[in-house]
């Protein structure tokens, strides 16, 4: 929880650092939907990717206008991503990780006449691992330790909104190698010899205030 709470204060000192007469036109939201990501594996010159794992997503938004057709919209978002069934060398049936994500988007607005607004959007994201867990036969077990606390990728999508309210759909890609390399596991493989990543979709559906 504490991990949780560093992070959303970061993004509130984002959201909140505009002057008086900026924070007149910033829009405040909450968002909520399904996640489905997986995760590729490269181990020497071999690679795999798992099978979609579906979870979910949740938290705010901050959108400041630019002017009519373009906005920034910073988010702090819970988001349980990971993969099935994926054959890889640590052998999970089901492995979720769930992470505080801090996504920087700039947003290119479509007006049209009445409340319907489509828009496109992409950036980039920075996200801290909070927990990392295995189903593997019905069991749980906590794999933290195997993964890096951070995680950064890009990110793009597209949505609509109408009135105060908006869905979308985004696809982020994860760049960093997440696989811990101090680990027993990641230390068998020697610095480099095991590459972790994360990437995937989720639909949500938000209102602004």
């Amino acid at each position: 929880m504490k991990k949780i709470l560093s992070v959303l204060c970061v993004a509130g000192m984002l959201a909140f650092g505009f002057n008086e007469t900026q924070a007149q036109d910033t829009r405040f939201g909450l968002k909520g939907g399904l996640t489905m990501y997986s995760m590729e594996t490269s181990v020497m010159e071999f690679s795999e990717t798992s099978d979609n794992k579906m979870g979910f997503t949740g938290g705010l938004y901050v959108n400041k206008p630019l002017s009519d057709m373009f906005s920034l919209q910073f988010e702090a978002l819970f988001v349980q991503k990971g993969g099935e069934d994926s054959d890889m060398d640590f052998g999970d049936d089901k492995l979720t990780l769930s992470y505080v994500d801090i996504p920087v988007l700039l947003k290119v607005n479509i007006p049209l006449d009445g409340d319907i607004t489509p828009y496109v959007y992409g950036g980039g994201f920075a996200g801290y691992l909070i927990d990392a867990s295995s189903d593997e036969n019905g069991e749980t077990f906590d794999v933290g330790d195997a993964f890096d606390d951070l995680n950064y990728g890009v990110a793009f999508g597209a949505g609509v909104s109408f009135g105060m309210f908006n869905v979308d759909v985004r696809y982020d890609m994860g760049l960093a190698n997440i696989m811990d390399m101090d680990d027993e596991f990641g230390d068998m493989f020697g610095a480099g010899g095991i590459e972790v990543s994360t990437k995937g979709f989720m639909v949500t559906a938000g209102i602004s205030f």
